[in-house]
């Protein structure tokens, strides 16, 4: 995966060098070839060095995870193609025509975790059995991109969600990569962990919609993103050890993109000048109060709003899509306030006002299960010192 992700810069060498070379993994040279038709590529394995005899004459040398140091020295020097590796075409079409014989629907191919899934490694990942809302969506033909064995994990899916995950068992996903490459670059979506294939799928261009831990990606440079990678949307765990959040998000998003017709999304401006997002149609409740109170219409809207003070810690439960919880995380400036909401459909919106009005630093949004408790919800989100807690 990082050879793949540092290969982002070679373009750039390649432009300044009389000549570049470029050594990497057996299995990945038929693609550069492909991609960088300039440079001399020489796929090896990692301690052989005997192709330097007969490689052109080289001046100087510099691994590939040292290239960013010089041509990404910040975020702007970061370009916005959205690709810069390229699969066979004739093996696109030879993709495209087996996959369509699947019939209509989305084709977007899967990959949860790494093949090292050992020790700390493991909180990177899930396991196929936790993706049980994405399962549900309807109107999707999943394919597997999983590169190590998982035959019982899929047929476990299969049993358990009633979906097919169709597995091509005659592509190497491991060490063919260029022909993986083309069965990637026939699909709508890639929906995975962060791991070569979340790598590979993002340097073709092709969207990858990634879970990420709570940790923030050593990668994602200080940022909510990939700035190496314009097509990976990152679904980020709102609390450590919360994948229900992430994976319901995307459940959400896919079911949009299935539909290719999202509910169109209406901002209200409260009386205080706050905007929040709502479902345009007033046949929803929500929609229909604060289109008419710009606000909530019962006495604890006003008196919750009237004791919360700049700099208090405060949680709401069943924040819905955010009545409460966006004018109080605006009124508390400094503080923190956790909304806790029980669909991905409220999250979604609540997300947007987030962004809207600003309140990244101060409001956090996640999910919770429906029997919730709110003892150990405070407990698993590490919420401690709270000033306030709001219950819907």
């Amino acid at each position: 995966g990082d050879e793949i992700l540092f290969a982002s810069c070679f373009q750039d060498v390649i432009n300044q060098a009389r000549h570049c070379v470029i050594e990497c993994a057996l299995r990945l040279a038929t693609l550069f070839t492909r991609s960088f038709p300039t440079a001399t590529i020489q796929g090896s394995t990692r301690l052989d060095i005997n192709w330097l005899l007969s490689a052109p004459q080289i001046d100087t040398q510099i691994t590939s995870g040292s290239i960013p140091r010089f041509l990404r020295p910040s975020l702007e020097s970061f370009p916005d193609e959205p690709s810069y590796l390229v699969a066979d075409p004739n093996r696109i079409e030879y993709w495209r025509s087996r996959l369509a014989v699947m019939g209509t629907g989305l084709k977007v191919g899967i990959c949860w975790r790494s093949s090292l899934n050992k020790g700390e490694r493991r909180k990177h990942y899930t396991s196929l059995i936790q993706w049980v809302e994405i399962f549900k969506v309807s109107g999707v033909h999943f394919i597997n991109l999983q590169y190590d064995e998982c035959s019982q994990e899929l047929q476990e899916a299969e049993e358990s969600f009633g979906v097919k995950i169709t597995a091509f068992q005659e592509l190497d996903l491991r060490n063919d990569i260029d022909e993986s490459a083309a069965l990637i670059s026939s699909l709508d979506l890639v929906i995975s962990a962060g791991t070569a294939t979340s790598e590979l799928t993002a340097a073709l261009g092709v969207a990858n919609w990634r879970y990420d831990p709570y940790v923030r990606n050593e990668f994602c440079l200080g940022t909510d993103r990939m700035p190496w990678h314009p097509t990976i949307r990152i679904f980020r765990q709102p609390s450590s050890g919360d994948w229900n959040t992430p994976l319901a998000l995307i459940a959400e998003e896919l079911k949009k993109m299935v539909l290719r017709s999202q509910s169109e999304v209406e901002y209200i401006q409260l009386i205080n000048r706050i905007d929040i997002a709502v479902i345009g149609s007033l046949e929803d409740l929500q929609t229909y109060v604060l289109k008419e109170q710009f606000g909530w219409f019962d006495p604890e809207y006003e008196f919750v709003l009237g004791v919360s003070q700049p700099g208090m810690r405060i949680v709401d439960i069943g924040a819905g899509v955010g009545a409460y919880a966006i004018p109080l995380a605006y009124k508390i400036l400094h503080g923190r306030l956790w909304a806790i909401t029980q669909t991905a459909v409220e999250t979604n919106l609540l997300m947007l006002s987030q962004k809207r009005d600003h309140l990244e630093k101060n409001l956090s949004i996640s999910i919770s299960k429906q029997d919730l408790s709110l003892d150990s919800e405070m407990n698993r989100a590490g919420l401690t010192n709270i000033d306030l807690v709001r219950v819907s």
